[in-house]
C-alpha cells in the first residue's frame, strides 16, 4: 500500500524495445505490485488519459524551477538528460551522480542552518523528512538508466531529504513512451443534440447551402457498441403529435423496454440516447405488470424519477459526477478496502463493512436537548403566537407544501434556535445580530437566548466588600444581561431585547476598540429610544432586580455543559458560528424532511410539541460537551499501524513503523470481570503521568469504564507512573491514581531510566496524533480529543463513548462472530476481537473528517437488474448501488459509466428503475452519446493513440438541433473547428449530413471557498490573483463572491500561486497558512487533475484593520456601518449611499455582448460596426467565449485590426451550487446578469451590454459617461404613455397582477441595453444578491420566465435601476414610431404577435441595415483573402 511507488519506480527499466513493449513493461511492472482491483483501476485511469494533467504539471514546474536558477546553474542543464539541484546557501545543479556527495558536503559545511526548500503534496519523496538535512531534488525520467544511477547513490545517502519530480524533454515534449499525441483526445464527456424551438427562426440563410434532397427516414445515436443484443425501436420524429394518454406511459414502457432486454444496459442506453425518435413507439410498446406493480411498491419509499448513485455505500450525485470523479473515488475506496484487508477481513467482509451505512437520522450529528421549564432561556419570538407570522401558514400539514429552494413559511414553532452566548465578547454579540438579522428576513425560525454572565454584579460606586471609594461598576456582561432582561422580561419584548445585543455589536464595531466596553452598551441603550438616558443606564445596570435570572441562566449552563460560549443549537443540532447561515439553511432542510415524514406517518398534528417530539424521536443527549463536539472535525487516525494514505503524508513509511510498534504494545486496563469480554469501545489514553493533569486525566478515562465490560483503556503514556500503571488491573489502577501518598511509595520501586516503549509512545502522540507534549489526550475508536485545559471528566468520556456507538452496532455484531480460518483458533482471543474492533472503527471513522457519506437504499427496493463483471462474488471490491429514471440526463449519462465500471473493474452493479408512471410532457429532448475511455494503443511509428472519438452517426435530418457538451464541471472547453452552424444543426440541409466539429479544453477551473477568521463570514469582493508558479505574471483575477465565499479562476495544469490582489484588498486582508495559522503572502495551488482544483482559504484583517470595511472605499462612517458585518452575512442588502458613477479612466468605450449561432454572429459584427461608425472614441468590446463560433474568432481578429478596435474572450464557468438552466437561450440569459462581478478583469471600471440584434444611431461615449446617480445599473423601461406601442398593449404583463404589485410604481426594464458601474456594483453586492434572488425563484418553473429581463426588475427594490430615457432603446414590438426618429439604440426584438424571422424585420425596420451588412460581409471576404495569400 503505502511505498509502492518507489517499489515501482526502483524496479522500472525503461532503456530497450519499442514503444508499445515499453509501455506493456511500464503497466506490467506496475500491475505485479498491485491486486487486482488495484491493477484494474489503474488500468482505467491509464485508459482515460486522467494522469495527462499530472505529467503537464511537472514539465511546466521544471520549466518555472530552470528559470529560477542562477545562470551559471542553469547552463549546466542538458535536454533529455536528469539533474539534481542541491539546496544549499545557492542552489546547485549537480549532472553527474559521482559528484552528489561533494555537492551535498559542500551545501552543509556552507549553510549554518538548513534552507527551507518548498516542497509540494505531490513530491515524491524517499524517507522522513529530516528538518535539519540538505534536500535534493532530482529531476529524472523514470525507468531509464541515468535515473537509476542517481537513485541508487541518493536512495542511500543519509542525512538527506531526497524528493523525486518526473522530468522529461520538455522541449520535444516526449514525456511519455513514444511521444505524446498531438492532439490527444479526451473521454469522460457526453455530446448532447438538443432539440430547437422553431417559433423564431434562428438560422443564417447565408450561411448553409441546401441539398435538393432530403432523406426521409430517421435515425437515431445510439452510442452503444453491440446494439443487437438490444429490441430495435421503430423510430419516428412526430413526437410533438402524440397524445396525453401516449405521453402518460412511457415510464412504465421505458422500464418494460430496458428490464425485459437481454442487455438491459445497452438497452438504456439505446433508449435514452435516442429517446426523442423512440417516444412514439415506446409508448405502444406493451407494459409488463409484475414491472409496474414493484414500481408501484418501490414508490412508496422513493420519489418518482429521484435518482442516486452509490459506489460502497458512498453517496455520489448523479448529475454531477464524471468519470474523472469517479475514478478518484474508486481510489479513495481501494484505500479503506487494503487497510481492511491488512487486518485480516475477507474482501466481501471489508467490502460489506464499508458500505454498512450509519443509522437513520445520527449521520450528521446528534443532538442535545436544552429545553428548560425556568426563566434559564428567554425566547425572543414565537411563531405560533406573534402577529409578525400572521400572514404564514398555519398547519403543520403545510409542510408538505413544495417550497421550490425557499423555507417553509409557516406560523409552527418547527424550528427552535437556543443559543448560549457570552454578552461581554465581541463573538457572542456578533451571534445575536446574525440571529436578529435572521428574524428580520423572516426565516422561520424560534430563538432563545442563554446569557452566560461572569464578573462583578455590584454598583453603586462600591465594591463588595463595602469600600465605597473605589468605583465598582458592574462587569460589562452583567450590564449588557440586565438591560436584556429589562427589554426581554418588564417589556415583555424578546425581539426587542435581541435587537438590543445588535446594537451593542454595531457600536463596538464602530469604534475600532478591542473589547466591547460599558460605553457601547449605553450607546446601544440609547439608540432604542430617544426617551432614554444616560441616568437611566446606570439605573438600570446597578439594579439587581434580575439577579435570579442571572443565576438561573448561569445554572443552567453549567448544567448543560455549556461552558465555552458561544455554543448555538438548532433543534439540538450543534452549529458552528463560523457556518451559522449555513448551518441554519442546511439544518432547516434536513429537518424539514423529517417532519415531512413524519406528517405522511400521522405522528404529528396541530397540537403536537415540535421541538420536543424531533428531540425525543433522535434520543437527544442531556447535556453537551465542548470536549467531545466543540473541536469541530476532529482528526481521526487509523489504528490499524497503517497511514491514511488520503493525508499526503511525505514520511509515510516510518510513521507505519512507529504505529504499528506502539499500537502492538499497549497496555490495556478493563473494568473488573471484563477482562475476557470482547471491547467494542478503545480509549488510547496519551497524557504524561509525571503531571498531577495527566494523572487526573487517566483517572477519569478509567472511571468512565468502572460499569461496562464493553469498554478498554489503552495507556499510551511515559514516565514513572506509566511503568507502575503498565503492572496493573483496574482496581490498583485507580487506587493507584487517587491515591498519592500511596503512588509515590509504589513508583520509587519503578525503573528511573525511560523505555524505549516510553519514547516510542510520546513520538506516536505527537507525530500522529497530533497531540502536543503539555496537553492530555484520548484517541477513541481512531477519533482524537485533546484536552487542553485539563478538566475533562468521566461524564464527558461517557459521552464520547455514545457518541462513537453508531459505528459499533453495526460493526461489533459482526466482528465478535467473524471467523479467521488462516489464523490458530487459540489465537483468537477477546483481546484480539477487540482489537480488530478498534482497527475497522478507526478505518471507517476516517470518513468523517472528508465529509464522506455512506447510506443504503430502502431494504424494501427491488433491483430491476443486476450486472456483474467477470470477478466471482469473493472477488467484488465495488458494489454500484443505481437509483435511475430510465428517461432522464442522468440515465444518459450513468448508463455509459456503468459499462465502464461493468467491463474494466471487479464490480456488481444493482441498478433499480425509476420512472415517472405517469408523464405530462416529454422528459428528454436532446439526443446524447457519452465518450468513454479507450486502451492507448501504438502505431507502427510508435505512436501512442490520440484518444477516443465522439461519433453520432445517425440523427434525425428534419429536426434542428442544437449541438453542446456535456463536461465534467471544472473544463472550460471551446470549440476550435466547425464549418457548420453547431447551434442550429438541420443535416437534412447539409450536403452529405455529416458535420464535423473539434473542441478544446481550454482551462481547467480552480474553485474553492474564501472565509475570513475567527468570524468565518466571507470577506465579499476580496481580490484574488493567479500566477504561475514562479513568475511575476498575473494569469486571472477574480474576486470572492458572498455566496458562500465562492471564487473561480481559470487555470491550466502547472504548479500555481493563489494570492490577495495588491491594493486595498492587500491593505485589509492577509492570509491565514494551512498549516500554523500564521499568515502568508500565498498559497501554491497544483492544478494536476481533470477534476480540478478545490481551495479553501482562510485570511484574516491585518492588524489594525480590524473595522476597515473591503467594500466601503470613501471612508465615511456611516456607509461603512450599512456595509458591516450584518450586510456581509445576509447578501441581501446594499448601501444606500448614493455616489456619483466611476470615472472612466481609460477613456475606452466598454461594450459587452454574447452571440451564439451564425445568424446571432452576423448580427453582432453589424452592431459592432454600427457602434464604430457612430463613436468617436476608442472601443473595446467583451464577449463571451463560450458561445462564439471558431469562425467567429477567426474573423473578430481580423476586424479588430481593420477598423482599429480592441477586443477580448471572457469566460465563466456556472458554479455546481447555482440552480443550473438546461436551455442554451436561458443559459444565455443568466450570464448577462448573474456574473457581471466576476467575469470581467477587475480593472474594468463600467461596461455597456448591447444585445446582439442592436443597431447604435449614437456616439456611445455619451451612455459611458452617463452620471448612474449611485445605481450599479442603468437600463432602460419599456415604452409607457405616448411612447408605447398599443397594438401589443396586451402582451405587458407588468401592468397588472403580480408584477404591477410588486414593482409599486417603479418601471419594468428591458434587458437589450444597460449600462454597469462595476465598482458600485461591486461595492453593493449586487451580484451576490441577483445569484442569491436567482437560486431561489429559479427552482419555481413557473418564476424568472424572462430570465434576465425578470431578476433586475425583480430587485430594483434593493439594487437600484437607473431609469435611461426612453430614446436609448427603441424597439417597434414596444414602441411607438413617433419615438423611432430619436432612437440612439434600435433593437430587434422578437414580436409575439407577429413572430416574424429577424432577418425580415432587421431589413424592413432598420434603414441602415442592408448597407452594413454588405460592408461587413464584403470586409470579411477581403480580409480571409488576404490571410490565404
Amino acid at each position: 500500500m503505502v511505498g509502492k511507488f518507489w517499489q515501482w519506480a526502483s524496479t522500472l527499466r525503461l532503456e530497450e524495445g519499442a514503444a508499445a513493449q515499453q509501455f506493456e513493461r511500464l503497466t506490467e511492472t506496475a500491475a505485479g505490485l498491485l491486486d487486482e482491483p488495484a491493477a484494474a483501476v489503474l488500468a482505467l485511469s491509464l485508459a482515460s488519459r486522467s494522469y495527462s494533467p499530472t505529467v503537464e504539471m511537472f514539465r511546466q514546474l521544471e520549466r518555472s524551477e530552470k528559470a529560477q536558477l542562477p545562470a551559471e546553474q542553469a547552463t549546466k542543464v542538458m535536454p533529455g538528460r536528469p539533474f539534481a539541484v542541491v539546496q544549499g546557501a545557492q542552489p546547485v545543479v549537480v549532472v553527474d551522480e559521482t559528484q552528489l556527495a561533494e555537492a551535498i558536503a559542500q551545501a552543509k559545511s556552507s549553510v549554518p542552518a538548513p534552507v527551507v526548500v518548498p516542497l509540494f503534496e505531490f513530491d515524491h519523496r524517499y524517507g522522513p523528512n529530516c528538518d535539519t538535512c540538505v534536500t535534493v531534488v532530482l529531476y529524472a525520467h523514470l525507468g531509464t538508466t541515468a535515473f537509476h544511477r542517481f537513485h541508487d547513490v541518493l536512495s542511500r545517502m543519509n542525512g538527506v531529504n531526497y524528493v523525486l519530480r518526473h522530468s522529461f524533454d520538455a522541449e520535444s515534449g516526449n514525456g511519455v513512451v513514444g511521444g505524446l499525441p498531438t492532439p490527444m483526445f479526451l473521454s469522460g464527456y457526453g455530446v448532447e443534440f438538443a432539440l430547437k424551438s422553431v417559433e423564431y427562426k434562428a438560422i443564417d440563410d447565408a450561411a448553409t447551402p441546401k441539398t435538393t434532397e432530403a432523406e426521409e427516414e430517421v435515425s437515431v445515436p445510439t452510442g452503444v457498441e453491440d446494439a443487437p443484443t438490444v429490441q430495435p425501436l421503430d423510430e419516428n420524429d412526430r413526437f410533438d403529435e402524440m397524445t396525453k394518454t401516449e405521453i402518460a406511459a412511457l415510464g412504465h414502457a421505458a422500464m418494460t423496454y430496458v428490464a425485459s432486454s437481454p442487455d438491459p444496459l445497452a438497452a438504456l442506453r439505446y433508449l435514452s440516447g435516442g429517446f426523442p425518435s423512440f417516444a412514439v413507439s415506446l409508448s405502444k410498446f406493451r407494459r409488463n405488470s409484475t414491472l409496474v406493480k414493484q414500481l408501484f411498491a418501490n414508490q412508496k419509499f422513493i420519489a418518482p424519477e429521484a435518482n442516486t448513485l452509490l459506489l460502497n455505500g458512498r453517496t455520489l450525485d448523479p448529475a454531477e459526477v464524471d468519470l474523472f470523479t469517479l475514478e478518484d473515488v474508486l481510489k479513495e475506496e481501494l484505500l479503506r478496502l487494503q487497510q481492511l484487508r491488512g487486518i485480516g477481513l475477507p474482501l466481501p467482509v471489508a467490502l460489506h463493512l464499508l458500505e454498512e451505512p450509519l443509522p437513520p437520522d445520527q449521520t450528521h450529528t446528534l443532538r442535545f436537548d436544552l429545553r428548560s421549564s425556568s426563566d434559564a432561556i428567554t425566547y425572543a419570538n414565537n411563531l405560533e403566537t406573534d402577529m409578525m407570522y400572521n400572514r404564514f401558514y398555519r398547519s403543520v400539514n403545510d409542510i408538505m407544501r413544495p417550497t421550490f429552494g425557499q423555507f417553509p413559511y409557516i406560523a409552527k414553532n418547527f424550528f427552535t434556535t437556543v443559543v448560549a452566548l457570552n454578552p461581554s465578547s465581541s463573538e457572542g454579540l456578533d451571534v445575536a445580530r446574525t440571529l436578529h438579522f435572521f428574524l428580520n428576513q423572516m426565516v422561520p425560525m424560534r430563538v432563545g437566548i442563554i446569557l452566560a454572565t461572569t464578573g462583578n454584579r455590584n454598583g453603586g460606586g462600591c465594591t463588595a466588600g463595602g469600600d465605597c471609594a473605589v468605583s465598582a461598576s458592574p462587569s460589562v456582561g452583567v450590564a449588557v444581561a440586565r438591560v436584556f432582561h429589562l427589554f426581554a422580561r418588564t417589556h415583555g419584548n424578546g425581539r426587542l431585547a435581541l435587537f438590543f445585543l445588535s446594537q451593542v455589536a454595531e457600536f463596538f464595531e464602530e469604534s475600532h476598540q478591542g473589547d466591547v466596553t460599558l460605553a457601547h452598551v449605553e450607546q446601544a441603550f440609547l439608540s432604542l429610544d430617544n426617551h432614554h438616558t444616560s441616568a437611566q443606564f446606570a439605573d438600570i445596570i446597578d439594579s439587581h432586580e434580575f439577579d435570579a435570572i442571572l443565576d438561573a441562566q448561569n445554572g443552567f449552563a453549567a448544567e448543560k455543559g455549556l461552558s465555552d460560549p458561544p455554543l448555538i443549537f438548532l433543534n439540538g443540532v450543534v452549529c458552528r458560528t463560523d457556518q451559522l447561515g449555513f448551518c441554519v439553511t442546511q439544518q432547516i432542510q434536513r429537518d424539514t424532511n423529517f417532519f415531512q415524514r413524519a406528517v405522511s406517518a400521522h405522528k404529528i398534528d396541530d397540537g403536537t410539541d415540535l421541538l420536543a417530539y424531533i428531540l425525543e424521536h433522535h434520543e437527544a443527549l442531556p447535556r453537551y460537551s465542548n470536549h467531545v463536539f466543540g473541536a469541530g472535525d476532529a482528526r481521526v487516525v487509523p489504528l490499524d499501524g497503517s497511514v491514511d494514505g488520503l493525508s499526503g503524508e511525505a514520511d509515510s513509511r516510518a510513521v507505519e513503523q512507529l504505529s504499528q510498534s506502539v499500537l502492538s504494545g499497549v497496555h490495556y486496563v478493563s473494568a473488573p470481570g471484563a477482562e475476557f469480554h470482547v471491547k467494542s469501545t478503545t480509549f488510547l489514553v496519551c497524557a504524561d503521568l509525571e503531571t498531577a493533569r495527566g494523572k487526573l486525566f487517566t483517572l477519569e478515562a478509567l472511571r468512565s469504564i468502572k460499569d461496562l465490560t464493553d469498554t478498554r483503556v489503552g495507556l499510551l503514556s511515559h514516565g514513572r507512573t506509566f511503568r507502575t500503571l503498565s503492572k496493573m488491573g483496574y482496581d490498583d489502577a485507580v487506587k493507584h491514581l487517587s491515591d498519592p501518598a500511596a503512588a509515590a511509595v509504589a513508583e520509587a520501586a519503578a525503573a528511573a531510566d525511560e523505555t524505549e516503549l516510553e519514547r516510542r509512545n510520546a513520538e506516536f502522540c505527537a507525530r500522529v496524533a497530533h497531540i502536543p507534549a503539555q496537553a492530555s489526550g484520548v484517541i477513541c475508536n481512531g477519533r482524537v480529543i485533546i484536552d487542553v485545559a485539563g478538566d475533562m471528566t468521566a461524564y464527558d468520556f461517557a459521552l464520547l463513548r455514545r457518541a462513537e456507538q453508531h459505528r459499533l452496532k453495526s460493526c461489533a455484531v459482526q466482528l465478535e462472530s467473524l471467523p479467521f480460518p488462516d489464523r490458530d483458533p487459540d489465537s483468537i482471543t477477546s483481546d484480539f476481537r477487540s482489537d480488530i474492533i478498534m482497527k475497522v472503527v478507526s478505518i471507517l471513522n476516517l470518513d468523517g473528517p472528508r465529509d464522506i457519506h455512506r447510506a443504503a437504499l430502502s431494504s424494501h427496493l427491488k433491483p430491476t437488474f443486476t450486472l456483474r463483471s467477470r470477478a466471482s462474488d469473493d472477488q467484488v471490491a465495488f458494489h454500484v448501488t443505481c437509483l435511475l429514471n430510465p428517461l432522464s440526463h442522468e440515465a444518459q449519462r450513468m448508463s455509459a459509466m456503468l459499462k465502464v465500471l461493468q467491463d474494466v473493474l471487479p464490480v456488481r452493479v444493482d441498478v433499480t428503475l425509476n420512472p415517472n408512471p405517469r408523464l405530462e410532457a416529454l422528459p428528454l429532448k436532446k439526443y446524447y452519446h457519452y465518450v468513454t475511455p479507450s486502451p492507448i494503443t501504438f502505431d507502427v511509428d510508435g505512436k501512442a493513440s490520440s484518444g477516443p472519438i465522439a461519433t453520432a452517426s445517425q440523427l434525425p435530418l428534419k429536426r434542428l438541433l442544437t449541438l453542446g457538451l456535456d463536461e465534467p464541471h471544472a473544463w472550460v472547453s471551446m470549440p476550435v473547428e466547425a464549418k457548420y452552424d453547431l447551434d442550429n444543426l438541420k443535416l437534412g440541409d447539409i450536403d452529405g449530413a455529416t458535420v464535423w466539429a473539434r473542441f478544446s479544453l481550454e482551462h481547467i477551473l480552480v474553485e474553492g471557498n474564501c472565509f475570513e477568521a475567527p468570524v468565518g463570514v466571507p470577506p465579499s469582493g476580496l481580490e484574488l490573483e493567479l500566477k504561475q508558479y514562479g513568475t511575476s505574471d498575473v494569469a486571472t483575477d477574480t474576486i470572492v463572491m458572498n455566496n458562500l465565499g465562492y471564487f473561480q479562476l481559470k487555470a491550466l495544469p502547472s504548479l500555481w500561486t493563489l494570492a490577495i490582489r495588491p491594493g486595498r484588498s492587500t491593505r485589509i486582508f492577509e492570509i491565514v497558512s494551512e498549516e500554523a495559522g500564521t499568515s502568508t503572502v500565498s498559497r501554491a495551488v497544483p492544478v494536476a487533475s481533470f477534476v480540478g482544483r478545490k481551495v479553501s482559504l482562510s485570511v484574516r484583517k491585518r492588524a489594525g484593520q480590524e473595522g476597515a470595511n473591503l467594500l466601503d472605499e470613501s471612508g465615511d462612517e456611516a456607509d461603512a456601518r450599512n456595509q458591516g458585518l450584518w450586510d456581509k452575512l445576509s447578501g441581501m442588502l446594499a448601501s444606500d449611499k448614493q455616489n456619483a458613477s466611476v470615472a472612466n479612466e481609460d477613456k475606452r468605450v466598454h461594450i459587452f455582448s454574447i452571440a451564439s449561432g451564425h445568424l446571432y454572429e452576423r448580427f453582432l459584427k453589424i452592431m459592432m460596426l454600427s457602434v464604430m461608425k457612430k463613436t468617436t472614441s476608442p472601443v473595446k468590446f467583451w464577449f463571451i467565449k463560450n458561445f462564439l463560433s471558431p469562425g467567429f474568432k477567426e474573423t473578430i481578429s481580423l476586424l479588430s485590426k481593420h477598423y482599429g478596435f480592441e477586443y477580448e474572450l471572457v469566460t465563466y464557468k456556472w458554479p455546481s451550487w447555482l440552480h443550473k438552466q438546461t436551455e442554451k437561450m436561458r443559459v444565455i440569459w443568466g450570464y448577462k446578469v448573474l456574473f457581471l462581478d466576476v467575469l470581467f478583469p477587475i480593472g474594468l471600471k463600467k461596461v455597456i451590454f448591447m444585445d446582439s440584434d442592436q443597431v447604435a444611431r449614437t456616439d456611445m461615449k455619451e451612455l459611458m459617461d452617463l452620471d448612474l446617480e449611485g445605481a450599479a445599473i442603468g437600463m432602460t423601461p419599456f415604452c409607457q404613455g405616448n411612447n408605447m406601442r398599443q397594438e401589443t398593449k396586451g402582451f405587458r404583463f407588468w401592468e397588472s397582477g403580480y408584477w404591477a404589485e410588486h414593482l409599486q410604481g417603479k418601471p419594468y426594464h428591458i434587458s437589450a441595453l444597460f449600462v454597469v458601474d462595476l465598482v458600485r456594483l461591486r461595492q453593493n453586492a449586487a451580484g451576490d444578491q441577483f445569484r442569491m434572488t436567482y437560486d431561489t425563484l429559479a427552482r419555481d418553473p413557473n418564476s424568472l420566465s424572462n430570465l434576465d429581463q425578470d431578476l433586475p426588475n425583480y430587485l430594483q427594490h434593493r439594487v437600484a435601476i437607473h431609469s435611461l430615457p426612453a430614446e436609448w432603446l427603441w424597439c417597434e414590438t414596444w414602441c411607438s414610431d413617433t419615438l423611432k426618429t430619436r432612437a440612439k439604440t434600435i433593437d430587434l426584438c422578437n414580436n409575439p404577435m407577429t413572430k416574424t424571422p429577424k432577418l425580415d424585420n432587421a431589413v424592413r425596420i432598420i434603414d441602415e441595415w442592408r448597407d452594413l451588412d454588405t460592408e461587413v460581409k464584403s470586409t470579411e471576404k477581403m480580409l480571409l483573402e488576404r490571410k490565404e495569400q
